[in-house]
């Protein structure tokens, strides 16, 4: 009955995409009772068993296509990028990271501020190197924090200002501190409502006072520590704002956004795949054990190690990849197809902005393409499984596809390995067992939810 009066309301929107299947559509809400109270990239996978490749969905009056084919997705974020474009989530995170930043751009705006981004200097490999020092020193002093706590800590939010402090370091000379971590929060918590409510966005500012202050303090700290760093008298440093205002970057409000969101880019997804990585450790108790052994070998060899030392870790990079590929920290993205012109998908015409979901959770787990593939198993990247399922490829893309894959990839993968390193080498995390592997929705970042341990020596029982 409710399918019926669905297609009397929308009858003549429904046949521009009905050569696609999916569930049949109620009246009002079309297939948008499908995603509450459920994880969306979960969702989506479902409808790749259902329904293969794409799938037909209504967001209430609203058609929409996902996407589990893994050749149509490198069309719409590779080959055929500029048929489609991003809008969600621009309006939602607008009043948050700024207009100044490329993740919410387009097209030529897009490719200028994606051009000007910290991450694309000249030189990015040698200043990588630079920052294994600072964030090592930082990170250990961290760890022995915490080993210093006498009960259970939130896992989770445990790593993630730990990875927090480590981005200060590396990006802005120094450790933030708690004070800015919670600004950094409050900010990302009005983000991950108004990501939420999506349709509602455009039509309300942020209603939550303490936004409003904790984005001027945010703001208004990163201009004092430009103008602290522009100073004649400053030894010279090697963090990122330092090397760029010696070559000469303008220190203007965009460049100030810029290196602000370095945070919002790369903080929420890289430290979900640091605590995912210690997860899978804790209950794979022969991968750490191996693991370790080369950690122990790394530091053994030079405390102070450097990043080819730290890059010549293979198991290491194995295990982060496959905590990337299980627990995916990135697993649902947007477009539109183009908002003036129909375009061609799977041999059918999209009209003007049609809404794409793409999901790499299904992929990332597809029985057709990875052997046991919810088994955690570092392994499969050894001999040649790196070489075959590259970043960036169909069955395996964590950090997105084409021409707007992550800009802070690099980074974020030296930090990732450098934190792991770091906790595994001079601690030892029991977790509680008891507790499931639980996803949350955040900032659209899966982060695992309510995980305690606590950070003992190592060697200690």
């Amino acid at each position: 009955m409710r399918s019926s009066l669905f297609r009397l309301v929308h009858g003549s929107k429904m046949k521009a995409l009905d050569g696609f299947p999916g569930p049949a559509p109620s009246f009002p809400f079309g297939n948008g009772l499908d995603f509450v109270g459920k994880l969306p990239w979960e969702v989506c996978a479902r409808y790749a068993r259902e329904y293969g490749g794409v799938t037909r969905i209504w967001l209430g009056g609203r058609p929409a296509l996902v996407l589990n084919d893994p050749k149509l997705i490198g069309e719409v974020l590779d080959t055929r990028a500029d048929d489609f474009y991003k809008n969600s989530p621009r309006t939602a995170l607008l009043p948050v990271i700024t207009d100044n930043c490329p993740f919410i751009a387009n097209g030529a705006d897009w490719k200028a501020k994606r051009e000007s981004h910290p991450f694309r200097m000249d030189g990015l490999r040698e200043w990588l190197a630079s920052q294994v020092e600072p964030m090592r020193a930082m990170l250990r002093e961290g760890v022995r924090l915490l080993k210093n706590v006498p009960g259970p800590v939130d896992v989770t939010q445990t790593v993630q200002q730990l990875g927090f402090d480590a981005f200060s370091v590396a990006v802005w000379g120094c450790v933030l501190g708690a004070d800015v971590y919670e600004w950094f929060l409050t900010l990302g918590k009005t983000g991950d409502l108004r990501m939420k409510l999506d349709l509602m966005a455009p039509l309300f500012p942020p209603i939550n006072p303490w936004f409003y202050s904790a984005r001027r303090k945010w703001f208004a700290l990163f201009s004092s520590l430009m103008d602290q760093a522009k100073a004649p008298d400053q030894p010279p440093r090697s963090d990122l704002l330092s090397v760029l205002l010696q070559r000469g970057r303008p220190s203007s409000d965009a460049f100030r956004d810029a290196m602000a969101n370095i945070f919002f880019g790369g903080a929420f997804s890289a430290f979900s795949a640091v605590t995912s990585s210690l997860y899978s450790l804790a209950h794979n108790p022969a991968v750490e054990q191996r693991l370790r052994v080369e950690l122990g070998a790394l530091v053994g060899r030079d405390p102070d190690y450097d990043l080819e030392a730290l890059e010549s870790c293979t198991y290491l990079d194995c295990v982060l990849r496959e905590a990337l590929r299980v627990y995916s920290p990135a697993p649902l993205y947007f477009r539109n197809s183009a908002k003036d012109r129909s375009v061609s998908l799977g041999g059918q015409t999209l009209p003007p902005n049609t809404l794409l979901f793409i999901s790499n959770w299904f992929l990332h787990h597809d029985p057709a393409h990875w052997n046991d593939p919810d088994r955690f198993d570092p392994s499969r990247w050894e001999n040649g499984g790196a070489e075959q399922n590259p970043f960036g490829s169909g069955w395996y893309f964590p950090f997105g596809r084409g021409p707007r894959t992550c800009v802070g990839q690099p980074f974020a993968m030296m930090a990732m390995k450098l934190t792991l390193a770091e906790i595994l080498t001079n601690s030892r995390l029991e977790l509680d067992r008891t507790l499931p592997y639980r996803q949350d929705f955040f900032f659209g970042v899966m982060t695992p939810k309510g995980l305690k341990g606590s950070f003992r020596p190592v060697g200690s029982s």
